[in-house]
């Protein structure tokens, strides 16, 4: 959705370039290179989503906070299994393939 938005506005601008001087035929020809499925606009489209996509990633992804909570589940599971491990009284292996 921010992709198309963003991949759209060039266009815009060429076009309102071209509104306001009828004689910049230059404008027209690039705001017809990106039309919508032209490849022009689908390179820059994949770009934009490329590019967001890491953006998004930085924003939402702290790695410090996936750390920490990493390690308190660890701990927490280590708890139980010892718990669950000392009232059923049975030894409990686990392999790792």
């Amino acid at each position: 959705m921010y992709a198309m938005t963003l991949v759209s506005i060039p266009q815009y601008i060429f076009l309102l370039v071209q509104a306001i001087n009828p004689r910049a035929s230059w404008a027209a020809s690039i705001a017809k290179e990106l039309v919508i499925g032209a490849p022009a606009w689908i390179l820059l489209y994949g770009l934009m989503i490329a590019i967001l996509s890491f953006a998004f990633a930085f924003v939402t992804v702290n790695g410090e906070e996936i750390a920490d909570k990493m390690m308190k589940k660890t701990q927490s599971i280590l708890i139980s299994f010892i718990l669950a491990k000392r009232h059923v009284g049975t030894s409990i292996e686990l392999s790792f393939a």
